[in-house]
């Protein structure tokens, strides 16, 4: 087990969680630091109580935000049985509840609605793509670990973003918000809006860092 710090300031770190060892930190930690540090990225989000973040990983945006937030309770959910080791290693270093759920989607899910809602799912669709990856990208995606790979980067035939996008609403408080964190080259907006549908409100937020504007962030909130 080792530290991860979610929170630097200048004499160190300022809010930190552990991580388990070996676990792949995903895109939690770029997309904190690109967008949720940003305290007026942060004034677009209204959660009361409770936040949920799915495809959790180590939990680093809803540790985050839950602790910025002086939340109740914070809930996580990943498809990764390995994960939930770190989560409950967790739970003497926060001053909030702490939930976990092996579930894909809200398939075994079975608590609360929540009022905010954070995910950095996986943005490839096809083997090819998972592929051209894992190529690319070797030191972030080895062979050697394809099985947790996949769960991290691969949704086959868009089927995860399909199944939460039908369900979600059905786990949000009234005007609770989702925020995605997706690739604008595998994922674009507009694909998870046309899933989404109406019954939302919708703010996009393109990575303002020049190095990797495919990085996006999406706010959808229901209307009522």
């Amino acid at each position: 087990m080792r530290k991860i710090c979610l929170e630097p300031d200048y004499l160190g770190c300022k809010f930190e969680i552990n991580l388990v060892n070996g676990m792949h930190q995903g895109g939690g930690q770029l997309f904190i630091q690109k967008f949720l540090s940003d305290p007026d990225i942060r004034a677009l989000l209204t959660p009361t109580n409770t936040i949920m973040e799915m495809c959790c990983g180590y939990g680093g945006m809803g540790y985050y935000l839950a602790n910025k937030f002086n939340l109740e309770k914070a809930i996580f959910i990943d498809i990764d049985p390995e994960v939930e080791e770190g989560i409950e290693s967790n739970k003497s270093l926060v001053n909030f509840d702490t939930e976990f759920y092996l579930s894909s989607a809200f398939k075994s899910y079975y608590g609360s609605k929540v009022d905010l809602i954070v995910l950095n799912p996986p943005h490839v669709t096809t083997e090819e793509e998972y592929l051209s990856c894992q190529e690319n990208s070797p030191e972030y995606f080895p062979i050697e670990y394809d099985k947790r790979s996949r769960l991290i980067l691969l949704d086959e035939d868009f089927k995860f973003h399909t199944d939460f996008c039908r369900d979600v609403s059905n786990f949000l408080t009234d005007k609770g918000q989702i925020v995605f964190f997706e690739n604008e080259v595998f994922i674009p907006h507009q694909r998870i809006k046309d899933l989404l549908g109406t019954e939302y409100t919708y703010k996009f937020i393109q990575n303002r860092k020049l190095d990797e504007p495919e990085y996006y962030m999406l706010i959808a909130q229901k209307i009522h």
